[in-house]
């Protein structure tokens, strides 16, 4: 088993999954933490979030994943924290009938679920030896509900998650006889009780059953410590229950 990650970057911890993630790990003393999101300075008044101990590193770097210079805006301050582990959880995009949203709430969904995350991956697989030397691990958030199958009112957001999905089990079997240096994987968990899970969605609607996100936070956290075997694959699918 790995030791525990002592310095963990989050990518969306301001909002869902990311926020519970940053907030379950700032119990952890081991962990220093590199967070960013759009609105990531709103953690420093949020009642919820509980701030590490004197002795714990913690960086707030606001930056907007669906901004083309983006990656550009925050790898300096990324590079400078050096993490051991990076952790993307942005997610979201536009629900309803595809047609009927304008194209640019489409292209913000694809930017934020496929197109930088495939950029960030670039960038780490590319600088592993040099400016991100110490990182050991990244873990992407897919979607148990939307990245193999239909997702009605969310097709955008699916075809992102389709898309990254198949980047990293390409990147996997591109790299089974020859690993990279990167542990890359990703963890795809089911609905989920967040702000971010629409009133008038269809799983809030039909009373489907939604996951607690502080749950899924502490299972990511014990699988991304876990090392790969043949039972404990780079994919984690969480359906409604663990």
């Amino acid at each position: 088993m790995h030791q525990p990650h002592r310095k963990v970057a989050i990518l969306g911890a301001s909002r869902g999954l990311g926020f519970f993630i940053a907030k379950s790990l700032t119990t952890h003393p081991f962990s220093s933490l590199w967070l960013s999101s759009r609105k990531i300075t709103e953690l420093q008044e949020h009642p919820d979030f509980q701030w590490p101990q004197k002795e714990q590193q913690l960086v707030l770097f606001p930056a907007d994943f669906t901004q083309e210079n983006a990656l550009t805006h925050l790898t300096p301050s990324l590079q400078a924290f050096s993490p051991e582990q990076i952790i993307y959880c942005a997610g979201g995009g536009p629900y309803g009938s595809f047609h009927q949203k304008p194209w640019h709430s489409h292209l913000w969904a694809f930017r934020l679920n496929l197109l930088f995350p495939s950029q960030l991956l670039h960038t780490l697989l590319k600088e592993k030896n040099s400016s991100f030397h110490q990182l050991k691990q990244v873990v992407f958030i897919g979607s148990a509900v939307a990245e193999n199958q239909a997702d009605p009112g969310a097709s955008s957001y699916a075809a992102a998650k389709h898309g990254l999905r198949g980047l990293l089990h390409s990147l996997i079997e591109e790299n089974k006889n020859n690993p990279p240096a990167l542990d890359i994987r990703l963890y795809s968990p089911h609905y989920m009780n967040t702000d971010l899970l629409p009133k008038n969605s269809k799983p809030r609607q039909q009373s489907q059953p939604i996951v607690e996100p502080s749950a899924i936070a502490e299972d990511l956290i014990q699988w991304s410590n876990k090392s790969l075997t043949t039972d404990h694959s780079w994919h984690r699918i969480v359906k409604s229950s663990l």
